[in-house]
């Protein structure tokens, strides 16, 4: 006779730690960087990034501003985070909603299926809404 598995819930460890990484990630980062239209600071000294695309051209690249812009988004500054790069505060965004789906994923007891189906097709949408700020903001600051 074979013995029935245990009906107990069990927690998925890879989403847990995967959300808890990311969200610790947002925290870590709002904790100890700053930043401002024109500066940034990690544990209050300046790293020295300078894009060399924007050096050697002129122009700023399709990632100039990004740094600065996710700094701001975390600590809250939106309205000046978008204009230096739109796609800082849609990484933000998608880092906090993406962590929050995978602890929920992890610690879900059912529905796991309807997370996972959901967590597929929201990544799509949301890596393809992405591309669009990326590239249509550096066309925008092109201009």
């Amino acid at each position: 006779m074979i013995a029935a598995a245990p009906t107990t819930t069990r927690f998925r460890m890879a989403p847990l730690v995967t959300g808890a990484v990311l969200l610790l990630h947002v925290a870590v980062l709002r904790l100890f960087c700053r930043a401002g239209a024109d500066w940034v600071t990690v544990f209050g000294r300046d790293p020295g990034l300078a894009c060399a695309f924007r050096v050697h051209t002129g122009h700023p690249c399709p990632g100039c501003g990004l740094t600065r812009s996710v700094i701001l988004s975390v600590c809250g500054q939106w309205g000046q985070a978008f204009p230096l790069n739109p796609l800082g505060p849609w990484l933000v965004l998608g880092m906090l909603l993406f962590g929050l789906s995978l602890l929920w994923l992890g610690l879900a007891p059912n529905g796991r299926g309807t997370v996972e189906r959901a967590l597929r097709v929201g990544g799509a949408a949301y890596a393809a809404v992405a591309c669009v700020f990326w590239l249509g903001g550096w066309l925008w600051r092109l201009a």
